[in-house]
Order: C-alpha cells, then structure tokens, then sequence
C-alpha cells in the first residue's frame, strides 16, 4: 500500500501538516463565492444557538450552514451518492468539512485519515468524491443571501481569532492600567 501523502497526490489532494493538526484540501471550483460547512445534526452547541448561524438540515441527520447553504441543501437532497461520502467522513472520521473559496478541505489530527486499513485510501476517495459532486452544483449556481444564510466556516474562525486577539489587548491594557496605578 502507498504512503498516504503519495496516495494524496494521485487523488489531487493538498495535505500541510504541524504538529496538533493536517489540513486537507482540494479543489472544488463554485461560481459564486461560498463558505459553508458540513456536520451532523446534534444538539446544537452554544455558537450554534447564535443567531448568525443558520443550520440547514439536507436529509437526517446531515447539516450544511453558511452563505448558500440553504440554496446547496436543496440541490443536493437527493444525491445519495455525496450524502454517504459526506456521512462517512463526519462519521468516521469525525472531520468537519467546508467549502470556502473554491477549496474544500477538513481538519483533522495528524493520521487519523490514514489509520483505517485501507491506509486513507477510504477517506481520500470519499473526500474527492465530495469535491467532485459539489463542484458540480456549483457549476449549477448556488444562490447566495447573506442577510439571511448566516455565516460560514471561514467568517466564524476569522472572527473567533479577532476576538482571542482583541481579549489579548484588553487583557495587556488592564495589566498596564494595574501596574500604573500603583506607582
């Protein structure tokens, strides 16, 4: 069996890897400019329950949320073939999967893709079928509202990472205001 970075290449997969996480990516090409991303439904966490955060249920117990979600979950209700390639990899893999900017890609930790006995050829040939079937409805056109679709992925992380920055200046200015008042 291959090495799964060799594996990676030949289904056009995009693996960077540090030490607590791999990012895997490929192309999934959208006419419109989309950010959404894919989990299963259970009780919503608590920046689920926000209200810029629309979750779309597709079928059972699969979700999409983002700007064209809702649009992307009808088109793609009845296509059982990407529905289980998307269940086996939430499932299994316990990845959460997003399409942002023409890239779908997934986190994950290091070699959990590789570690079933098929060496990552299950996830990688799921993950680019994925890609593969959503590329095509975005070819189709998606609409995108992004008064009423929420935010996605992409938009969440970039605001979570403002708000780590933005605790830390505060945190630094009040250590300062501290330390000036007592002298």
């Amino acid at each position: 069996m291959p090495p799964f970075n060799e594996l990676a290449k030949e289904y056009g997969v995009k693996i960077v890897r540090d030490k607590s996480n791999s990012v895997i990516s490929i192309p999934s090409v959208s006419e419109v400019p989309l950010d959404i991303g894919f989990i299963l439904h259970r009780s919503p966490s608590l920046i689920e329950k926000c209200k810029f955060i629309r979750i779309v249920t597709i079928a059972d117990d699969l979700c999409c949320y983002g700007p064209g979600a809702e649009s992307l979950a009808k088109s793609i209700q009845q296509d059982g073939e990407l529905l289980a390639s998307l269940r086996v990899l939430l499932e299994n893999f316990q990845s959460k999967i997003a399409w942002s900017n023409s890239v779908l890609y997934t986190g994950l930790s290091p070699y959990v893709a590789e570690s079933d006995v098929t060496g990552g050829r299950r996830f990688l040939s799921n993950f680019s079928l994925i890609a593969t079937h959503l590329q095509k409805y975005g070819s189709l056109g998606i609409t995108v509202n992004t008064d009423r679709d929420g935010y996605g992925p992409r938009h969440i992380r970039r605001l979570f990472s403002l708000s780590i920055i933005l605790l830390g200046v505060v945190l630094v200015a009040g250590i300062l205001y501290v330390r000036n008042v007592g002298h």
